[in-house]
């Protein structure tokens, strides 16, 4: 198996007994918000900082058009849903809510063997057909992704672990996260508990073209 393969690998489940999980756990737990770039989020890709396939996380989902569809709203500045790692250990990190996002920025930027080449750029049609390698030799392209938005969470508590296991992976957790935050309701006690009472600020994912 070589590098690419370790990118893409898939998953399997975990056990919330397992985990071991105490009531301070969720007290314990440190929410940092922090702008990464581009660039810092694929050196820990890349160093394999980051573990894309912690055991409640699913299988790669996203569609190379999906794919496309999202490298193409980075180039656009447009708002995208957060990012959230737990440190599981001091400089490295474990995937909460953003694999499928950072899958495709792995398969853009990182992939020599089959590379990510954008298909179904409606609104970058400078795009269309490229790779990384080739916008890197492109002046006008070079160094034209920024900020990136993405959550840390302090590490030392399996509480974040506990937080993905109940909905194994899927975007169910996002959708909770957002409707805590954004809710004119206060969120009903059973979606409190399984936030661990942390509040994060989530933007509303876009709709894909």
């Amino acid at each position: 198996m070589d590098d690419n393969d370790d990118l893409f690998s898939s998953v399997g489940e975990v056990s919330e007994d397992d985990l071991n999980i105490k009531p301070k756990d969720f007290q314990e737990m440190v929410v940092e918000p922090t702008d990464w770039t581009i660039g810092v989020l694929i050196d820990l890709l890349k160093r394999k900082k980051i573990d894309l396939q912690p055991n409640y996380q699913r299988r790669i989902a996203w569609t190379t058009d999906k794919m496309s569809k999202f490298i193409e709203s980075l180039f656009l500045r447009l708002p995208v849903p957060q990012i959230v790692l737990a440190e599981t250990q001091p400089g490295r990190f474990a995937v909460i809510d953003g694999k499928q996002r950072l899958n495709s920025l792995a398969r853009f930027c990182l992939d020599t063997k089959d590379p990510l080449r954008l298909k179904g750029c409606k609104y970058r049609a400078d795009l269309e057909n490229l790779t990384y390698d080739e916008m890197q030799q492109a002046p006008a392209l070079e160094g034209a992704l920024d900020a990136f938005p993405a959550i840390r969470l302090g590490h030392g508590s399996p509480a974040p672990h506990w937080l993905l296991s109940i909905s194994n992976g899927t975007d169910r957790t996002n959708r909770c996260w957002t409707q805590s935050n954004l809710s004119p309701r206060p969120p009903a006690a059973w979606k409190r508990r399984r936030i661990g009472r942390v509040q994060i600020p989530i933007p509303r994912p876009l709709p894909m073209p």
